[in-house]
């Protein structure tokens, strides 16, 4: 927790908080999808985000997967559909998706292709981050952050045992 970055993917989502409906978060496995909702996540839910962690893992359509009793779950229909209902203008409502780019590109096709054209293009109220496509040491500007932050490290022994790493803790070992 120490340890913290506030990379530029952050810090335009966050300046943009107020009028983003939709925003996707692109990459492969490891690429910082999930730790990007992690940090954003209170402030998300303060905008009432619809946050999917992992668009991979909903069900084709809603139900699908529910037991008796159960709020059905979103399924990859129903979240395309919302998605096409933001950038028309007929809905309101704001989610956020981190997704791997081929399974999420595969559901807009089968459901909603048109949709394809639609996010290519520049829109106000949405966001396309691609961290497949980021270097963070080719930005001058966000290594020297995390250079300047490595270096203000105080060197105390790590005090979060319930951290997974605890015991090997590349940074703290660095």
């Amino acid at each position: 927790e120490s340890f913290r970055v506030v990379l530029t993917e952050e810090e335009e989502i966050l300046e943009n908080l107020d009028r983003l409906q939709f925003i996707l978060l692109t990459g492969e496995a490891g690429d910082g999808k999930t730790h990007l909702l992690r940090c954003l996540r209170e402030k998300l839910k303060k905008h009432q985000f619809h946050i999917i962690g992992d668009f991979s893992e909903l069900p084709e359509k809603s139900g699908m997967q529910n037991h008796p009793g159960e709020q059905p779950e979103l399924g990859k229909q129903e979240v395309i559909q919302m998605i096409a209902d933001i950038v028309e203008g007929k809905s309101d409502q704001r989610i956020i998706i981190a997704a791997n780019v081929g399974i999420f590109t595969k559901s807009v096709l089968m459901y909603q292709e048109q949709l394809l054209d639609v996010l290519n293009r520049q829109h106000d109220k949405v966001k396309i981050i691609n961290f497949e496509k980021r270097n963070l040491a080719f930005d001058q500007g966000v290594f020297s952050r995390i250079v300047k932050t490595f270096f203000t490290y105080d060197r105390e022994a790590c005090t979060d045992t319930d951290c997974p790493q605890c015991q090997n803790c590349a940074y703290k070992n660095n």
